[in-house]
């Protein structure tokens, strides 16, 4: 085993994993609840850009339903980002190791 061919190989993994954050970073994905009425926009690291609601939701009393919209839509997004990951590691040959499923 050439120890020098190894941390090449670990270097250069480093550098595409680091490409690909940058590259996540710039992506946007959407995840919305109740046809588009809770709304929530992050990027490829999973921050939360924008949540937009729909104000006719927004009423006195009307807080749990609110709360569980909103969850909705976060899971939605982070749904669409996962694929998009899964995607991106795939292109490193990570995509069949369980930790990156």
């Amino acid at each position: 085993m050439d120890i020098r061919k190894l941390l090449g190989d670990v270097q250069k993994l480093k550098r595409q994993a680091e490409q690909i954050r940058d590259e996540l970073e710039k992506i946007e994905a959407e995840g919305i609840a109740q046809g588009g009425r809770v709304r929530i926009r992050m990027n490829g690291i999973q921050q939360v850009l924008e949540v937009r609601i729909d104000p006719s939701l927004v009423q006195a009393g009307n807080a749990p339903v609110l709360e569980s919209l909103i969850q909705q839509a976060f899971q939605n997004a982070e749904e669409r980002i996962q694929k998009i990951h899964r995607q991106k590691l795939q292109g490193l040959g990570a995509g069949n190791l369980p930790f990156f499923r």
